[in-house]
């Protein structure tokens, strides 16, 4: 086998070989399973590995294979997700496509240039895009970043895994996808207090698993509460004072008078509201699914015209969105342009 290899092997491939050469020398004996047959058993079942790294090769063109019950983390070059499970399923690894769902998710990271320069730096690294695996050749485009604005898209109802969590774990869609907010607003109070020592990040994900309640509202109370607003959570980008307000825009495909009525729809539901309104009463009285719905909340959160607000009521968590002063006046210039046309 070591024949082939250009160089030797190292220490630590070399004591495994070492392991699996002294299994075989052994008193254990290894034979081909004939038949499988389902017995009862009064005795024990012996599972052997390789000490130390628990790992074993596998397949018909044997891999070194890692046994773990928890799940994994792996990096492969390829263009994008298709190149990556043809990669996969041929020579030298031979997976079989039967195996292929055992992923569940592929990310792509790329180095990209930035549409305005980030601390000094006008390249970055992104992830541009996020699938979901159903099934062999069967991909969800979950997540996808948007380089004009540099924001990330959500399809959550497309998504495969978040309604397999919603399953099993007897919830709607809309909690699940609630769910994420909140952990986002988690993540964006350890950026902001500097917590990124893999430790302390550990001890405060175990604490929102153990009691979500009481870690949102630490967060709460630790925020600058303004219109019950967390404005260092989800801060609204300072607008330059000479440049005329924008109104964004999606999609060059998709008709501008579409998308204006879109936005349009969004913004008198929040005026109607006293200018903040639940998801849920967005979903509602807006008709819009919930992909359509959250690609324009995503961008008018990116252009800093709406605010995500974390509300307590009836001891839950709920997710609202509030417009804000520069989202405001947006929605009057758009208003008052299609008053016109």
């Amino acid at each position: 086998m070591w024949r082939k290899r250009r160089v030797e092997p190292d220490e630590e491939a070399a004591k495994l070989m070492a392991n699996i050469l002294a299994f075989i020398n052994g008193d254990a004996t290894l034979l081909p399973v004939k038949s499988v047959e389902k017995k009862e058993n009064v005795g024990y079942v012996y599972d052997l590995s390789v000490p130390d790294s628990e790992a074993f090769f596998g397949g018909a063109n044997p891999i070194l294979l890692h046994n773990t019950g928890h799940g994994g983390l792996s990096t492969l070059h390829a263009e994008n997700i298709e190149y990556a499970i043809r990669r996969l399923v041929s020579p030298p690894m031979n997976v079989s496509e039967t195996y292929i769902p055992l992923i569940n998710t592929v990310i792509l990271v790329e180095r990209v240039v930035l549409p305005a320069p980030k601390a000094g730096m006008s390249v970055g690294r992104r992830a541009r895009m996020t699938w979901e695996v159903e099934d062999f050749e069967k991909y969800v485009n979950a997540f996808s970043w948007v380089p004009q604005d540099d924001i990330f898209l959500s399809r959550a109802k497309d998504s495969v895994i978040l309604m397999r969590l919603a399953e099993r774990m007897g919830k709607s869609r809309r909690w699940i996808i609630n769910e994420l907010e909140r952990r986002k607003i988690v993540i964006r109070w350890m950026a902001d207090k500097g917590i990124r020592n893999v430790k302390d990040v550990a001890r405060i994900v175990y604490q929102y698993y153990s009691n979500p309640d009481t870690l949102m509202s630490k967060i709460e109370e630790e925020a600058t509460i303004k219109k019950e607003v967390i404005q260092p959570i989800f801060a609204a980008p300072q607008a330059t004072p000479s440049a005329p307000e924008t109104v964004p825009t999606m999609e060059a495909q998709t008709p501008v008078r579409f998308i204006e009525e879109s936005l349009i729809k969004i913004y008198d539901i929040l005026s109607a509201h006293t200018g903040t309104a639940s998801l849920e009463t967005l979903a509602n009285d807006s008709g819009m699914d919930d992909v359509t719905l959250w690609r324009y909340l995503n961008i008018l959160k990116g252009f800093g015209h709406v605010q995500i607000i974390e509300k307590k009521e009836d001891n839950k968590f709920s997710t609202f969105f509030s417009l804000t002063e520069r989202g405001n006046s947006a929605y009057q210039t758009l208003k008052a342009r299609l008053s016109k046309k």
